[in-house]
């Protein structure tokens, strides 16, 4: 579930256009008209907001910095964990518990980047995705493209209309195809799921085997390159340091001339930001803030599915073009989302709390859909978004985990497609429950539940399936009373 937005997020706020000083638009503005372009008060009051899309233009930088910085490699090499999430793992928010991870965060401002894709079973899940800085999923190697082992060749293109895209080399280069980035610095992020009983050392092999390195070219572009010192400013405030910071990724992207005549209205321009005298950097930050935080309800952005849960819209995630609120909102709440055709996140608006005596039932009516090498996960983190931990160790459950019927059966041992049910709660269940049982947290402090899925069917896309029904009863133990609505109880007790 998405939390509160941070002082963080209200820092781009300062991109709200600081035009000008006095009570009227100024002729350049009219230039870039079809941005919505603001008056800015003499007496250093906004107004009215510029642009939404503008407005918080550099806010994914924030989540990119974190990143890089938390990776501690650096740029152009690949860091790659070899083991499995546990609730002492706290340099990734919300992980995927059965995935490992390799990440590289690159650029290819000054060379090219050479990416090898080792044999990977047919069966087995894997991804390599392609990110801006900003968070835009522009292109995706993997399992669900089929996508060849071998070399691939990420570099800048000649032109925009190639940006984004993969061309098969039939040079004789040795490479399966060049990859054209939309922006010189950005994310590599690979994915390899932990199959049903797959040996870790065997998937650690695997994931070990994607490498990446550089490699020279005769016409390097000039710019800031990616290290620390991109991200030292020496401003007095959030707001100012983010944007100081875009000024410097802005130096280097590939823009339209409409982009950058807004953002030299605004005060980036040559990879610095100037603040203009008149502008209320703290009551353009509060704008933006209420700005980014109602986006999911703005423009059908947000779907309704069964079971009160929602979803952001699909074709608002993974790729945001010029919906700059859209980006900074999935930025800040699920930097590096893939696009729709990898993955979904629905969501519940409910904040979840138990007391010691409760719990809550997760009722399935049927499987979820999923394409071929699809998969689906309910993992539990506490608030901060680590997982939480417990005495059995478990942190998800989902369709490699060994859930079974009311009646005993494995859910994933057959073709058999019927309701089952997860009890999510601290104590104990009877034994006939263990194999169904996501442990909540001790303390009875509130906690978040993630559902996800990967390769998901149009069904899932779509709203149409039937989402978990999830109720709170009271905790079932030994002896406890049993409600009605718990199948599991009513067949063997």
């Amino acid at each position: 579930m998405p939390k509160p937005l941070t002082s963080l997020i209200a820092a781009i706020g300062a991109f709200v256009l600081p035009i000008t000083c006095q009570d009227t638009c100024p002729e350049q503005a009219a230039t870039v008209s079809a941005l919505h372009v603001c008056t800015i008060h003499r007496q250093s009051k906004i107004s009215s907001v510029a642009d939404h899309k503008i407005g918080q233009y550099g806010l994914p930088l924030l989540s990119f910095e974190k990143l890089f910085k938390n990776q501690a490699v650096p740029a152009n090499q690949m860091l790659t964990i070899t083991a499995l999430s546990d609730p002492s793992s706290t340099a990734v928010v919300r992980p995927n518990v059965d995935t490992l991870y390799s990440s590289v965060s690159y650029d290819v401002g000054a060379s090219n980047l050479e990416l090898k894709v080792p044999e990977i079973e047919p069966d087995k899940y894997w991804s390599a995705a392609f990110y801006t800085a900003y968070g835009d999923n522009y292109l995706n190697l993997g399992a669900l493209e089929t996508s060849a082992a071998g070399k691939y060749l990420l570099t800048l293109g000649d032109s925009a209309s190639a940006d984004g895209s993969i061309a098969l080399d039939t040079s004789n280069s040795g490479y399966i195809g060049r990859i054209i980035t939309p922006h010189p610095i950005g994310v590599l992020l690979i994915r390899t799921v932990l199959k049903s009983g797959e040996d870790m050392t065997a998937a650690s092999a695997t994931q070990e085997s994607f490498t990446a390195m550089t490699v020279s070219r005769s016409h390097p572009l000039t710019g800031p390159a990616l290290d620390a010192t991109l991200f030292i400013t020496a401003s007095n405030t959030e707001t100012e340091k983010v944007l100081t910071i875009t000024a410097r990724f802005t130096n280097t992207t590939f823009g339209t001339a409409s982009l950058y005549a807004t953002l030299a209205l605004a005060g980036l321009s040559n990879g610095v930001y100037q603040k203009p005298e008149c502008v209320n950097l703290a009551e353009a930050a509060s704008i933006a803030n209420q700005t980014v935080a109602a986006w999911p309800t703005l423009n059908s952005s947000t779907i309704a599915l069964s079971s009160n849960w929602t979803m952001i819209d699909p074709s608002s995630i993974g790729v945001y073009g010029d919906d700059y609120v859209a980006r900074a909102y999935i930025g800040s709440h699920a930097y590096l989302a893939l696009v729709v055709e990898e993955s979904i996140y629905p969501e519940q608006p409910m904040s979840f709390t138990l007391a010691a005596d409760e719990a809550y039932l997760v009722q399935f009516a049927e499987k979820p859909p999923l394409e071929n090498l699809g998969f689906w996960s309910l993992t539990m983190y506490n608030e901060e978004g680590y997982l939480v931990e417990n005495t059995i160790d478990r942190y998800v459950l989902g369709d490699r985990s060994n859930l079974t019927y009311p009646g005993g059966n494995l859910v994933y041992g057959s073709d058999s497609d019927e309701p089952f049910e997860i009890l999510v709660q601290a104590r104990e269940p009877p034994a006939i429950w263990t194999s169904n049982w996501l442990p909540s947290p001790v303390d009875q402090a509130a906690f978040d539940m993630l559902l996800r899925f990967y390769a998901p069917a149009q069904a899932l896309q779509e709203g149409t399936y039937e989402y978990p029904l999830i109720t709170k009863i009271p905790a079932i133990t030994n002896g406890s009373t049993v409600p009605e609505t718990v199948t599991r109880f009513a067949r063997h007790f």
